[in-house]
């Protein structure tokens, strides 16, 4: 599994990089430089400054599907807003989650949030912690003026591309279609599944006459047209999928095309932007084999400026569901046949425990020239040229965390 192959990496560099510098300086730096989150008189500023507000994109990352990374997630999310009143939370999910949510966030209406859970079910995504998370951060922005409610935005592929068609097909309602029956317009509203060829053949007719799709839309035009490239981006992606380099590299690559697309309309410096992505995708620079997201975001603009935390766990649990193993390797559950509860540990040794007191302990890795000078995030998978904190600045130690549990159950 990707996810065990990374935490075993995690192991190798920790032990690699401990026996080539001083165990003992490793522990000292990240005891004098860190602090409990959890503790609500802890002195933010002993670990995050002044330039640490500075920056337009915030990224955390996290492993999926862990009980107390919603936790650190609504910490993190009330310290940084609170600081610099960011407009944008930016989504790793597909633009009808982010359809639903901000819907959600209007309203109030739970239905929304809840068609977002329901068309996500089977997914790491889809858990009572976020579910949870989205509830409180609905109440946080009711107490904001209109100007400074936040919004969500997404620009990751459709996963949930089934139901991204129920929304495309729910815009032609009431409007004015083609006459002549064999136009492709009604080809595609009396044709269902087969999703990859119908939208490829969309896709080519809209390119085509587009003239003929902005008269219909009018000034729902620019989301039909994005919604049907993402759809087609999609299946591009899923193209690869067997092949997780290949699939890290076209899936992100594809979500900054997103981006670019997003950056038309909304001003992401000006306003600044919380991120919160898996961990892979908020490296700040390129692996060997991979131009992750935030990297390609941050190296898009000189000026624009970001900083990453990412979530490192010791003792912790995730949920999974069981179609991410093979079928040969398939774990049972007593609990519940579609998830299981898998064990997440990348604290070699236990050295990041030993450093700390307390379940979400933040480090600044930043603030020293040597300590992590050599150290690696991967053993095969760096640039020669490129540390540690040039991917992420900042790590946030879970520790002994539950899985969390799946929504609707």
């Amino acid at each position: 599994m990707k996810f065990r192959l990374i935490l075993l990496l995690i192991d190798l560099i920790l032990i690699v990089n401990l026996n080539a510098q001083s165990k003992k300086e490793y522990i000292q730096y990240l005891k004098n430089n860190s602090i409990d989150i959890k503790n609500s008189g802890t002195n933010w500023d002993l670990v995050l400054d002044s330039s640490f507000y500075t920056n337009d994109f915030f990224w955390v990352g996290e492993e999926h599907a862990i009980k107390y990374s919603y936790d650190a997630l609504w910490i993190l999310f009330k310290q940084i807003h609170k600081k610099v009143g960011f407009k944008y939370y930016l989504l790793e999910a597909s633009y009808i989650y982010e359809f639903y949510l901000n819907k959600y966030l209007e309203t109030g209406d739970e239905k929304y949030l809840n068609m977002v859970f329901k068309a996500t079910k089977g997914t790491m995504g889809c858990n009572i912690d976020q579910f949870e998370f989205y509830r409180k951060l609905y109440q946080y922005n009711q107490g904001l003026s209109k100007e400074k409610k936040i919004e969500f935005i997404s620009i990751d592929i459709e996963h949930q591309y089934n139901e991204t068609d129920k929304y495309i097909r729910s815009l032609f309602h009431n409007l004015d279609l083609p006459k002549d029956t064999s136009d492709f317009v009604n080809i595609f509203l009396h044709t269902e599944g087969d999703y990859k060829n119908l939208y490829k053949k969309l896709s080519i007719d809209l390119s085509s006459d587009s003239i003929k799709y902005k008269m219909i839309f009018k000034s729902d035009y620019s989301t039909f047209w994005y919604l049907v490239r993402n759809i087609n981006y999609t299946f591009q992606a899923y193209e690869v999928i067997n092949s997780p380099k290949q699939w890290d590299q076209t899936r992100d690559s594809l979500m900054f095309e997103n981006y670019k697309i997003r950056l038309l309309n909304h001003a992401f410096m000006k306003s600044k932007v919380f991120a919160y992505f898996g961990t892979n995708h908020c490296y700040l620079e390129k692996t060997k084999n991979i131009h992750w997201i935030a990297s390609l975001i941050k190296n898009s603009n000189p000026a624009l400026k970001s900083t990453s935390i990412v979530m490192l766990y010791s003792g912790c649990k995730a949920m999974r569901p069981i179609w991410l193993f093979p079928k040969n390797k398939r774990i049972s559950s007593k609990e519940n046949k579609d998830y299981v509860n898998f064990s997440v540990d990348g604290d070699s040794k236990n050295i990041h425990r030993k450093s700390s007191r307390g379940n979400y302990i933040l480090f600044n890795i930043i603030n020293t020239a040597t300590t992590f000078k050599t150290s690696k995030i991967f053993l095969n998978d760096t640039d020669n040229d490129k540390f540690m904190r040039d991917y992420f600045q900042y790590i946030l130690l879970i520790k002994d965390s539950p899985a969390s549990v799946p929504y609707g159950q």
